[in-house]
């Protein structure tokens, strides 16, 4: 029937037709300059002038548009295209007795290079696909980069029962004391954040605004969940969003099962193996094991949109609007418009850690990449101490 189709007399002008409203809809609906939410200031100023892709308009990939295609087309992108990363690695003993993995690259850096932290989303690891993206990026740039892993992963023994707990930051705080402690002095630290990553951060940086302000100079956030209830919500709709879900939670329940001190403490894990969903492993891991009263609790703890304005480290979001984690309407727009610290590029397409751009995206870097490059790269570097007198503008010292 398909091949008949075009022995019909109208099978091509009608084919030519329909390429021709599409690409008519893509340049006048689709690429669009994305929106940049910060109050007006300093920081906004320094922004437009020194993050310039964010001024330009974004060309999401025509033949993968929408959140879903763009979050997993940029998700095998990166799996297939970028190699795996040579790091030196480090164990960092805690104070309670854990431990996680620090992972270094830092191949052509001189003594004085910058540093840059970067967390991972949700079981992510220093060698998954965006994970590697975002170090290579910003090595090739001048950067030293530190890949944070969380307890029990990037091949480190879970040592106590602790795990991931949403927005729990004590052990990124232990982190950031001790990347600062080994480094040069004056040499300027950031730290970047992935999805579910970034709830660890913003509560960091809200929570303990002096010490962030003492050892970061900027900070950035990936695909933020702000409203990690309507997150979940997103991610339970039919029928790419829930096989997205599940996907995620086989991997959860291969990597937990493997946990047996898990099996010595309080949490039981046989429950948690039973989780079919994020938010069912949420539930059974931190509030079946009393971490929280209830769901909605643990929901309201983790949401961001009440952090941003005790945040005064400057912190730059990138959200897509079709982002498949995180609903448009759940964004804190109207948080973020008051804040001086908190800025936030909103593009109308990208999805969850996708924003590929060009007809061929296999090639290069892509417009996360750009964006959080540049931004770092302005940030950390500083050149022209442009970026130090609008912290002190801003009344921020480190």
């Amino acid at each position: 029937m398909f091949f008949e189709f075009f022995d019909s007399p109208l099978a091509w002008p009608t084919f030519l037709a329909a390429i021709n409203i599409y690409f008519i809809y893509y340049f006048t609906q689709v690429v669009k300059r994305p929106r940049l939410i910060c109050a007006s200031g300093p920081f906004e100023n320094f922004l437009v002038a020194n993050v310039r892709t964010i001024s330009e308009k974004y060309w999401p990939t025509f033949w993968c548009l929408g959140g879903g295609a763009q979050t997993l087309v940029a998700n095998t992108i990166r799996q297939w295209t970028v190699p795996k990363v040579n790091y030196r690695k480090e164990i960092l003993k805690l104070k309670d007795g854990g431990e996680l993995g620090l992972h270094w690259l830092e191949d052509g850096c001189v003594e004085n290079s910058p540093c840059l932290i970067i967390i991972p989303g949700f079981i992510g690891e220093s060698q998954t696909e965006y994970m590697r993206s975002l170090v290579k990026t910003a090595n090739k740039a001048g950067l030293r980069v530190v890949s944070y892993n969380y307890r029990g992963l990037g091949g480190v023994a879970l040592k106590t029962a602790r795990l991931y707990t949403l927005n729990c930051y004590e052990d990124l705080s232990e982190v950031i004391r001790h990347v600062h402690g080994k480094l040069p002095n004056g040499c300027k630290l950031g730290c970047a954040a992935v999805s579910l990553g970034t709830l660890m951060l913003g509560a960091y940086l809200a929570d303990e605004k002096e010490e962030a302000n003492k050892y970061l100079t900027a900070a950035m956030m990936i695909s933020p969940p702000c409203d990690l209830k309507l997150g979940m919500q997103s991610m339970e709709r039919p029928y790419f969003n829930r096989f997205f879900n599940y996907a995620i939670m086989w991997e959860v329940i291969r990597k937990f099962g493997s946990y047996d001190i898990l099996k010595k403490s309080n949490i039981d894990l046989d429950l948690i193996l039973t989780s079919n969903t994020i938010s069912d492993f949420i539930d059974k891991m931190l509030v079946k094991s009393s971490l929280f009263p209830s769901l909605d609790v643990c929901y309201a703890d983790a949401k961001l949109h009440n952090k941003f304005e005790n945040i005064s480290t400057p912190l730059l979001c990138i959200c897509g609007a079709d982002d498949i984690f995180q609903p448009a309407d759940a964004l804190p727009l109207a948080e973020v418009s008051k804040s001086s610290f908190v800025a936030m590029v909103l593009t109308e397409h990208g999805g969850h850690i996708g924003f590929l751009e060009g007809w061929w995206p296999f090639r290069g870097v892509q417009y996360l990449e750009r964006v959080f490059v540049e931004y770092f790269t302005k940030t950390l570097f500083d050149k022209d101490g442009s970026f130090q007198k609008i912290k002190e503008q801003l009344g921020v010292f480190n």
